[in-house]
């Protein structure tokens, strides 16, 4: 798929984040997002603004964790909304991460994201 290709809803450009994600392509996952994209906490704390910065810390993430991959559990969409329910897997750790990811598509790119997890049972940190 090319970085330039055009997904004509917001889950068909989530789904298309997620499996450039589970391929490990940074610069097409990066490509989904929003060149001012702001990626928070679900209490709203700011962890990572910018597409360049997003396609830095997946390129290092995914060579870091070769095997992470993203497996949606559940998904709801509602207008220009998209929520998930993610496990993770593959992680450095070796812990399977479970998370809710909430994605705001904004002029055919993910503008915002909220992302909370939930601790793993063999982590009760």
């Amino acid at each position: 798929m090319a970085t330039s290709q055009t997904h004509t809803t917001p889950e068909a450009l989530v789904s298309a984040a997620i499996e450039a994600y589970n391929a490990h392509d940074a610069e097409r996952f990066a490509a989904a997002y929003a060149e001012n994209l702001q990626l928070f906490d679900l209490g709203g704390e700011l962890f990572l603004f910018g597409r360049d910065a997003l396609r830095e810390r997946y390129a290092l993430l995914f060579s870091a964790a070769p095997q992470i991959a993203v497996t949606i559990e559940k998904r709801i969409v509602v207008g220009n909304v998209v929520v998930d329910e993610e496990r993770i897997t593959g992680t450095k750790s070796g812990r399977t991460a479970h998370a809710a990811v909430i994605y705001e598509i904004v002029g055919g790119k993910i503008a915002r994201v909220w992302v909370t997890r939930a601790r793993s049972e063999s982590d009760p940190t």
